[in-house]
């Protein structure tokens, strides 16, 4: 007895177009999409467990099947349940259990994994449920922490061939805190011996059968003894089932520490028949050969290295960072030797495409090799531009960032961070431009933009000026618009060749406006403003000192001599009266710059006398000097102070007298000194006498042009 069942959406799809009609019959469980006609079918014999539980879409059939893959219908009604229950029951004898969902919204719980589902329980209720068939990649960042990251969600196209983005939101990371190391009743190894945790209906299996044992709670340890974390037994279980949508065994061909420059660190690379893997110290990415889309082989204009590149769509993910390129660096002179690991049946389905048997060789030309032979795509490689150095790349800047350009056949590609990629037929022109060109260091370089038909601009500065003309050439080439904003010519500006360099390429500018002088004459000669500088400080007292005496020009009471030009005050006709004159004060002649007098010494005393260590250091310093030739003056000394501390008292006692007798000899001389006088010293800031003139009379002093026509009044 069939019942069919409208209107049931095909779990884990959030896209009206997976609605379709659910029927359950004798052969199994089938579900038909309303639009395409897509079939999924589960046999009657492979039906392991059925449940029934809410979800966003009212409630959801479960069938779980017996190799661990869950197939769910959503959309059904609550009384539907009713009617389900006997027709399961009936039909498969299986019984249709009740499971209840967690709705708390606590974020701490358990892990249970049941076929190809990760299940989140709180409580001992599902929160939520992950199907690891979604999974793209996992990782351990840090010690206690698990990342879990999605496939970009995406359709097909009509054609069916073109990806187009996913017009809703969708999840594309879960982390999971996993504290703690895991136990031996927990952990079960797979079919390739990796240690992983046991499945829900496994984990139950045990338990039955250990009658409660408790040697399963000891730590679980790998193949060298370690113990493993809790985390590292998560991350390496989501990777066994999941398998990132590829498919397991050997490696077809495997490299160590391979350097990638983007995303940046050091992976070992497994090439298999389906999928590329990176295996890294805290990050394993698994790569579909589908997703990619580019591969270029390009030598480092350094001679030194090649760069192999890898177009992805979509790209990589690694936390919230997309990489749509890997870069990966081989040094030149590195080679290798290897065979494939492969079936021959396989093999002759892909030496079609150029996969040989064994290679031997540089290592960036063998991995190229068996990567464009496992994928199907060819290797673009510079073929037309060569560098004014005869390199296939040029170096350049992109923002802060050191870069590499490639000119290729069809496109532009910059590496290694961020790669950039320009089909040529986007771009609209390309324009090449110098920045700041007053300065020196503009000359030798310049900066070209690449204007696309749709999108942002992108430029690429500090180009060596030896790369313009075959860059040009190239574009020209391609027939690519080319605009030129380099020319030296500029409105306003007239060329001084007079200051430029042959070795900058380029002729000095100056504006125009500075040959004009104020007056707006060219050619009118001009003269520089003259600083006025005092030659002696004795000119300002002149004016402003009313107890200046004059000059040697100037006679008694400050008058002038005859032929001087007289007093301001005897101009007659040049001014009004009234008017106060102009005052004119003649300079006194330069003062001479003689050498300030030296200070004498004071009279030598008696010399100190010595003491007893100095005696003993006296006597004895030739003695070190024989007995160590050679030897420094610090380590000299050092050793007459150890000679010093290890004399007896009675040597010293000979010395000691010899400091008495000395000190005693400096004692009568210094009050011999005192009495003589000859310490004392004559004192230097006795004041000066003040000056006067020869006939004794106070010097006059001079009236300002004010005071002298006030008195005149």
């Amino acid at each position: 007895m069939a019942r069919e069942f409208d209107n049931v959406l095909l779990g884990g799809k959030n896209n009206s177009k997976a609605t379709g009609k659910l029927k359950v019959a004798d052969v199994g469980i089938g579900w038909r999409n309303s639009l395409n006609g897509k079939i999924v079918a589960v046999p009657a014999g492979d039906i392991h467990k059925v449940t029934w539980q809410r979800c966003a879409r009212d409630y959801q059939l479960r069938v779980q099947q017996k190799d661990g893959t869950v197939s769910k219908f959503d959309g059904l009604p609550k009384e539907m349940y009713d009617t389900l229950a006997p027709l399961l029951k009936n039909l498969y004898h299986k019984t249709l259990e009740r499971k209840e969902s967690s709705v708390k919204g606590w974020n701490w719980g358990s892990i249970e994994f049941q076929g190809n589902q990760m299940a989140f329980n709180v409580a001992n209720h599902t929160a939520f449920e992950i199907p690891l068939s979604e999974v793209a990649n996992t990782n351990v960042p840090s010690k206690h922490e698990v990342t879990v990251e999605f496939a970009t969600p995406e359709t097909s196209g009509e054609s069916g061939s073109k990806r187009k983005a996913f017009s809703e939101d969708a999840l594309v990371e879960v982390r999971f805190f996993v504290p703690g190391v895991g136990t031996q009743n927990q952990v079960t190894a797979n079919e390739e011996g990796v240690k992983v945790f046991k499945d829900k209906d496994q984990e139950a299996g045990d338990e039955n059968a250990e009658d409660g044992q408790e040697d399963g709670e000891e730590p679980a340890l790998d193949g060298d003894g370690a113990v493993l974390s809790s985390a590292n037994l998560l991350c390496e279980t989501i990777k066994a089932k999941s398998d990132f949508g590829g498919g397991h065994g050997e490696p077809v061909a495997s490299f160590e520490n391979i350097l990638c420059l983007t995303p940046r660190g050091r992976f070992e690379v497994e090439l298999h028949e389906e999928f590329f893997r990176l295996r890294g110290k805290s990050h394993d990415y698994k790569i579909m050969y589908s997703s990619i889309i580019v591969l270029s082989l390009l030598p480092k204009p350094d001679d030194l290295h090649h760069m192999f590149v890898i177009g992805l769509d979509p790209p990589l993910r690694q936390g919230q960072t997309r990489y749509p390129f890997l870069v990966f660096q081989f040094e030149k002179e590195e080679e290798v030797e290897l065979d494939i690991n492969m079936e021959d049946a396989t093999f002759a389905e892909k030496s079609a495409q150029g996969l040989e048997k064994s290679y031997d060789g540089p290592v960036y030309d063998v991995v190229s090799g068996i990567m464009s032979a496992l994928t199907g795509k060819k290797i673009t490689e510079p073929v037309t531009f060569k560098s004014s150095q005869g390199q296939s790349g040029i170096k350049c800047a992109h923002k802060a960032n050191e870069a590499f350009l490639y000119p290729l056949e069809k496109s532009i590609l910059s590496i290694p961070k961020p790669p950039i990629f320009l089909a040529q037929s986007e771009i609209a022109a390309v324009t090449f431009s110098r920045v700041g060109q007053t300065g020196g260091s503009a000359l030798k370089t310049f900066e070209i933009k690449f204007n696309l038909r749709s999108g942002p601009e992108y430029t690429f500065g500090s180009i060596a000026r030896e790369e313009y003309e075959p860059l040009e050439s190239f574009f020209r080439a391609k027939k690519i618009k080319v605009l030129n904003e380099m020319a030296d010519a500029t409105p306003g500006y007239i060329e001084d060749s007079d200051g430029g360099s042959e070795n900058e390429g380029g002729t000095r500018k100056r504006s125009r406006a500075d040959n004009v002088d104020a007056f707006g004459d060219e050619d009118e000669d001009s003269s520089e403003d003259e600083d006025f500088a005092p030659e002696d400080e004795s000119d300002v007292g002149e004016e402003f000192d009313e107890n200046y005496g004059g000059s040697e020009s100037e006679g008694e009471g400050g008058e002038k001599k005859e032929g001087d030009g007289g007093n301001p005050s005897d101009d007659a006709g040049s001014e009004e009266e009234g008017q106060r004159k102009e005052k004119v004060v003649k300079k006194s002649k330069p003062s001479s710059n003689k050498p300030p007098p030296k200070k004498k010494s004071k009279t030598d005393g008696p010399k100190r006398g010595l003491s007893a260590y100095l005696f003993f250091s006296n006597d004895k310093r030739s003695d070190v000097l024989a007995e160590n030739p050679g030897m420094a003056v610090p380590e000299v000394s050092k050793k007459l102070g150890e000679l010093w501390k290890a004399i007896s008292a009675e040597d010293k006692a000979k010395y000691e007298e010899m400091a008495a007798e000395d000190k005693e000899r400096y004692e009568r001389e210094k009050a011999d000194h005192h009495a003589s006088g000859a310490s004392k010293v004559e004192d230097a800031t006795s004041a000066k006498p003040r000056t006067k003139k020869a006939s004794g009379e106070e010097p006059a002093k001079y009236k300002s042009a004010e005071f002298v026509d006030t008195d005149s009044e």
